[in-house]
């Protein structure tokens, strides 16, 4: 047993209290920065997340995260580097897996949570039940508009009361709109509908919802269609096209009940009206 008081005993210890810390705080942003990379990568093959600039952040996070942990191991396993000399100072123990392990995930837990709310994985979290994100889907837009389109992002208002979806192409610019919400059918849809068309051919379509409508306006096209207190606009970039419209309206058709949310929490909270 070393003398508590010696000096060298205290140094060694302090050392060791240095490289705990240091070591620990390097491992655990590593890990943070691993799971984190890990998660943006992923995210937009899974439920259509965030966009093709994730997937780069993605693997700078791998990186660095692989560059923390490999850092911080030596320091905690092997030793400190001497910032003068450069060199390894000498005579240093390992420190415990049992240390390193608890308190590396500890902290890696605490910086992913902060980390991951300016990336806005829990925004994009929020939106997983949007109605937006299922009522037609990448494959099927990329269908009617003959080009492959993504998911580029999906935003909810108002407590799920309204919702915006933007499909981007392959350049990442934005080709489609889908806007769908409870603010927007009864009595709410005429006025809607007047701003979105803006003076653009609108045309009266049968059978489908309490109204469907299907419009050109400069250099694109939609569609609308309203149930109650609720309704969905779509619209596109790209030449004026009879059957996009009509396969658009199509699959509205068969996804009218992915609405009643939207209305029920319209009514839930402004009434019938």
């Amino acid at each position: 047993m070393s003398d508590p008081d010696d000096p060298e005993a205290q140094l060694r210890r302090s050392i060791l209290l240095r490289r705990t810390i240091t070591g620990v705080g390097a491992v655990a942003f590593g890990l943070a920065s691993l799971v984190l990379g890990l998660t943006m990568i992923v995210l937009p093959f899974l439920q259509s997340g965030p966009g093709r600039g994730m997937i780069r952040m993605g693997f700078v996070g791998l990186a660095l995260g692989a560059v923390f942990v490999g850092a911080g191991v030596r320091t905690l396993r092997v030793g400190e580097i001497d910032p003068t000399s450069g060199l390894l100072v000498r005579d240093q123990l390992p420190v415990p897996w049992s240390v390193i392990g608890g308190a590396s995930i500890v902290l890696a837990c605490i910086i992913g949570a902060m980390v991951a709310w300016p990336l806005g994985l829990y925004a994009w979290m929020g939106t997983l039940d949007s109605g937006c994100r299922s009522i037609v889907s990448e494959s099927e837009l990329s269908d009617v508009l003959g080009q492959s389109v993504t998911l580029g992002s999906v935003s909810d208002a108002s407590a799920d009361l309204h919702c915006t979806a933007v499909f981007v192409d392959g350049s990442d610019q934005p080709i489609a709109t889908i806007e769908m919400g409870g603010d927007l059918g009864g009595s709410q849809f005429e006025n809607h509908l007047a701003f979105t068309t803006r003076g653009g051919e609108i045309v009266e379509v049968d059978a489908i919802g309490d109204r469907a409508i299907r419009y050109a306006r400069g250099s694109g096209f939609g569609v609308a269609v309203m149930r109650g207190h609720a309704a969905v606009f779509i619209e596109a970039r790209g030449e004026v096209d009879d059957v996009r419209t009509t396969r658009l309206l199509g699959l509205l058709a068969t996804r009218l009940p992915a609405l009643e949310p939207y209305a029920a929490r319209w009514i839930e909270r402004y009434g019938d009206r």
